[in-house]
This record gives structure tokens, sequence and C-alpha cells, in this order.
């Protein structure tokens, strides 16, 4: 292509814009104004450039203001989604959500392929904001996207916006995930900046429960880097939280596993108990005991791969596999030994044991169990 023009994929874009819209390339980093459309030679826009800089292939756009009659789910992204879950991937996360209806398409495809995928809702758009509550009442999991979200939105807004999100996440018990310029200046640079760090650590103390790196790992220069940095960053955080609180309000759907979920974490801190093992089958208790944030290590025990995979997302939460028996306690002693042989259970310990019975009955997180390891390698029942 000729050095002043620029491909679009959206073949309506003209037909969208009229003169005087702005038109954003690359989270805003480069403006564009419209000065006209359509014309001789097909479908196009004629923009000034108003705040200049390099463009590469495959940059996002956003057109602030303009409201563009695209599905939130199109042809080409149907298919990848289900080459996504043909290949086992764990989440689904879906871009540019506006309303509850924007989710739709991705969980019946879900549903059709007989699994139990979650799906992830991308707020990046004015629109979900005022749509926030109802968008979450479907979603599984939410991002703060807040790239794009910056670009929709004016810049000062974006942090009022991201404790809003995280709010409605963690009041619905949710996957909470803070993306986009988290340590942008170590695309370049193999040291972040002091904001940036204190940035990372605002969103965990917020509440969020992951935090995203997109350019620093995807095409940055130091990704390995950047992975150690946040970590460390992460660890530092979660160490100076207290960890008396608990997440604000209750989910209805959850509001039975979550009340034992509660009670499981309250008991670990009042026995001394060093480890809270929870049984699960999609990963929904774990992910409630650990929004009351315990201060010891959660092991997830399941009998599904795919769910053990998915809880890699929940801060602190380790998962192990075992077979499907008949009686929840079998599985839960037999769990214990298994961590015990990797040596992270010693004998003294105590052991809170969150479970229904038998482990693969969906909704049955409904036991709570104080477990204590002998010096024998036996296990004691504590009433």
């Amino acid at each position: 292509h000729d050095g002043d023009e620029l491909p679009v994929e959206y073949d309506g874009l003209s037909s969208e814009l009229s003169p005087g819209d702005s038109v954003l390339i690359a989270d805003g980093l480069i403006r564009l104004s419209v000065v006209k459309t359509g014309g001789e030679r097909g479908s196009f826009v004629d923009c000034l450039v108003e705040d200049g800089g390099p463009v590469t292939s495959r940059k996002g756009i956003n057109l602030p203001g303009t409201t563009i009659d695209l599905p939130a789910i199109g042809e080409k992204d149907k298919l990848a989604l289900d080459h996504a879950l043909k290949t086992g991937a764990d989440w689904i996360a879906v871009s540019y959500v506006r309303s509850a209806e924007d989710l739709r398409p991705a969980k019946d495809a879900v549903k059709a392929a007989g699994l139990h995928t979650p799906i992830i809702a991308k707020i990046e758009h004015p629109a979900a904001l005022k749509n926030l509550h109802s968008i979450l009442d479907i979603a599984d999991a939410v991002m703060v996207a807040r790239g794009d979200l910056g670009v929709e939105i004016p810049l000062e807004r974006v942090p009022l916006a991201q404790q809003m999100i995280i709010d409605a996440g963690l009041m619905r018990g949710m996957v909470v995930i803070v993306a986009t310029q988290m340590l942008e200046s170590m695309t370049l640079n193999p040291r972040p900046t002091r904001a940036e760090v204190s940035d990372v650590s605002t969103a965990i103390r917020q509440g969020s429960t992951a935090v995203m790196l997109s350019g620093e790992t995807a095409s940055g220069n130091h990704p390995v880097a950047a992975v150690e940095t946040m970590t460390r960053i992460a660890t530092a955080t979660e160490e100076g939280l207290d960890s008396s609180g608990g997440t604000p309000g209750v989910l209805s759907k959850f509001r039975s596993t979550r009340a034992v979920a509660h009670a499981g974490v309250e008991l670990a801190r009042a026995s001394g108990a060093k480890h809270i093992i929870v049984a699960t089958q999609h990963g929904n208790a774990p992910r409630l005991v650990t929004g009351y944030r315990p201060d010891v290590v959660v092991t997830a025990v399941t009998d599904r791969i795919r769910a053990a995979r998915r809880m890699n997302l929940l801060p602190g939460v380790q998962s192990v596999i075992v077979e499907e028996h008949e009686r929840g306690s079998q599985t839960m002693q037999n769990a214990i030994r298994m961590i015990a042989e990797e040596g992270s259970i010693k004998a003294g310990d105590r052991i809170v044991a969150i479970s229904g019975s038998p482990l693969a009955m969906r909704g049955a997180t409904s036991t709570v169990r104080l477990y204590r390891m002998e010096a024998d390698g036996s296990i004691s029942g504590t009433e």
C-alpha cells in the first residue's frame, strides 16, 4: 500500500463515519480526524493526522463517540472460537462486549460443544460500563481492558472505572483480571518505572485476582524479566495485605457455597491450619475461597484436567488431580496423602478440608472438616 494509505478490514467503515469524527489507532497513540468519506475510488476515509507516529499491522482502531453496527462475534471470531474449544482452551475472552447479549454466542457455542469453558467479558466500551451488572450476571470472569477503555472514555475516568469493575466482579465471586500497559516501559527497558510498580500493586490491593501482561511479553524486548518483575510485585503486595478481609456482597446462585467457603477460611485462621484443601468439579468453590484472602496455600482437588488448568488463574491456588471416588472423605484423605508425599504437609500440620460428597456432584460443596497429619503418617479428624 502507498505510504499515505492504511488498509482496514471493516468494509462499512466509511459509512459509519462523518467529517469531524475521531479515529484512534494503537490504543490512542495515533489520532486522526475525518475530513471526508466515500468517493470514486470506493470505500475510503480521508483523515487529517492530528497526532502522528509509526503504525504497524494488526493494530486496533477505536472510534470514540461512534456507534458501529458490528456483531460482538463475527464470522472469523466464530471460526476462532470453534478452534479454541476443539483444542482445549481453558478460558475464552470476548472483546468489545457492550451488553449481556454479546456474550450469548460464545456461551451457546460452549454449551453446544458439551463443555464448561468459562467466558471472560472484556470491559472496554462505555456501553459495557452502563450494562456492567447485567453483563457480569452471565459472564464467568471479567477483564478490565484498560487500553481500549482508556480510549473510549476520558483517561481520568479509567481509575474509577477500574475500581467499579473490580468491585462488581468481587460481589459475584468472579475472577477479575486487570490488563494493559501495566509494565509498558519494559517493552523496551529492562526495569519498570516506579509508577508502573505502583499501578500493579494498586490493582492487586483493589481486589483483582489476576494481573496480565500483553505487549510486554507479546512483542517486548524483556518478556521473561517482565513476568519475573510482576511476580515480585504481586508477592510483595499480597504479603502486606490484611488477610482478615473478604469480598463484598453475596451472589445468590453461590450463596450456600460461599457460606461454606467463608467458614472454611475462618476455621483455618482460628485453628492455625497451614493448608486449605477444596474438592471441586469446575473450580467454583476454590474461587470463592480465595475471595476471603486466606493466608495459607489453597489446594484444589479435582478429577478433571481442564478444571485443574483453569484454576491456575486463581491466586494462591495449586491443583491436584485425583481419581473420582464414591466417598468424599476418602477422596480428601487420598489428596492429603498425595500432598504430604510432595513434602508440603508435615507431621502435626492441621488441614481444613472443604468438600461435597461425592467429589463430582455439581454444587455439592457442603462440608468443612479439620484434619491433622500424625507423626506415623496417618490422618486423624478433629472435632
